[in-house]
């Protein structure tokens, strides 16, 4: 893996090709750089939605506060695949088991980063 780091206009660049690709076009989402203390969560990015009005806020971890490591580097258009795949699992969310639905993500999410970057390259 590689490190990618994206300013906001990059990673709105990256928002309108992966909402194509993924069909979340109906989608209205708002997508912010943000720094750790001001997310929910400890983690890379987070997506809170709602699914009745197709609306969600998307915050990706600011390089600034990623704690790096060569065995896994900040990639924010990764991350934003993995939060944008978590509308798709919207409808067929169950609480009970949120990790199963992440590992599904996170396999998802690199599968179609790395053959968009292999096909980019060539």
């Amino acid at each position: 893996m590689r490190e990618v780091i994206l300013n906001a206009d990059q990673l709105k660049e990256k928002l309108d090709y992966w909402q194509k690709r993924l069909r979340l076009r109906d989608w209205l989402i708002d997508l912010k750089i943000t720094r750790q203390r001001d997310m929910e969560f400890d983690g890379q990015g987070e997506c809170n939605y709602n699914l009745l009005k197709k609306m969600a806020v998307i915050r990706i971890v600011d390089s600034v506060d990623y704690d790096a490591c060569e065995a896994f580097p900040q990639d924010m258009e990764w991350c934003l695949v993995h939060e944008l795949l978590h509308l798709h699992f919207a409808p067929l969310h169950v609480e009970r088991d949120d990790e199963a639905e992440e590992q599904a993500v996170d396999l998802i999410s690199n599968a179609l980063v790395t053959v968009a970057r292999e096909t980019n390259a060539e």
